[in-house]
């Protein structure tokens, strides 16, 4: 877990562990500001601040081996069951996994097909209307012998 607060410390951040309930093999950090921002930014994360108060959203974002980002855990109303299920399925995925991980997958495949199908009704309509269309002549042309 990454906290972007430039006062965390590092006891700060083991009383929110013990405070929390987090696992001791979860890896805790924070950074300088400057480092803070580019990882914010990576994310598309914004964090606005009033004093100490932070006005942020409230997720939680689940990278792989390779930090690419794999899930977004929204709220508040999640245990650390609920991450660690989510950190184990990035960890092992499978085809209901990817498909739970990246929704919008099903909608962009589902308008895929939905506009081939489309295309490819239209196609056949135009060649079957196409076929049996009567050959038009002009009468001024000779026709061929």
């Amino acid at each position: 877990m990454f906290s972007f607060d430039p006062a965390e410390t590092h006891a700060s951040l083991l009383a929110f562990r013990s405070a929390s309930g987090i696992p001791a093999n979860w890896i805790l950090a924070h950074a300088d500001e400057g480092a803070t921002r580019s990882v914010l930014q990576y994310a598309s994360y914004s964090v606005m601040s009033r004093g100490a108060v932070f006005i942020h959203p409230s997720e939680i974002f689940v990278l792989d081996d390779s930090f690419r980002w794999r899930w977004t855990i929204e709220g508040v109303d999640w245990t650390t069951k609920d991450v660690a299920r989510v950190i184990e399925q990035t960890s092992s995925p499978n085809f209901v996994t990817r498909i739970e991980a990246h929704p919008q997958t099903i909608a962009w495949t589902a308008m895929g097909l939905a506009i081939g199908s489309i295309v490819l009704t239209i196609a056949v309509r135009f060649r079957h209307i196409a076929a049996r269309a009567p050959a038009l002549r002009s009468p001024e042309l000779p026709r061929p012998s």
